[in-house]
């Protein structure tokens, strides 16, 4: 995710916090309890798109148009992170949700909106760090599985245009 897509969920976030209504709240309360209950391990897909409606909720509670238009097209970026990063991070999205909806119910803006661009800047780095792991040699087509130091195992190279 662009840290363009990030500072727009963190301001969306702030303002949401700023104009939270109870009944938003109760909305935004409910939605985070619920997708944390279901279980990780079945239909991932479906709780990283419950995951990622957090940003229509605190679109909707900022009440603001021009936020609405600029965050549209973030809820499809932030499922595709959550889907990538996969279940082994539930906990971890959990407990972020779970944090943020503390500060918006504490009405700290600044912190609420760290905490979002926080979250989204260290799932967009797993990601990446699992791209960086993962390459192939274009001269080659050979696949490469790097490990932390940039070391590759050659137990694990394979040619991918097959034999000959």
């Amino acid at each position: 995710m662009d840290d363009e897509l990030i500072r727009v969920a963190g301001l969306t976030t702030r303002v949401a916090c700023k104009w939270m209504t109870p009944r938003y709240l109760k909305a935004l309360s409910d939605s985070i309890e619920q997708v944390c209950c279901l279980p990780a391990t079945f239909a991932w897909d479906r709780k990283a798109a419950a995951y990622a409606e957090i940003v229509n909720l605190l679109a909707d509670a900022a009440a603001d148009p021009v936020l609405a238009l600029l965050v549209r097209n973030l809820p499809g970026h932030l499922y595709e992170l959550i889907v990538t990063v996969g279940p082994a991070a539930d906990d971890i999205i959990a407990s972020s949700r779970r944090r943020l909806l503390a500060l918006i119910r504490a009405r700290d803006a600044d912190g609420a909106g760290r905490e979002m661009e926080q979250h989204l800047e260290g799932l967009s780095w797993t990601v990446e760090r699992r791209a960086s792991r993962l390459s192939v040699d274009p001269d080659h087509q050979v696949l490469l599985l790097e490990y932390g130091g940039g070391e590759t195992n050659p137990m694990l190279q394979g040619n991918l245009s097959g034999p000959g």
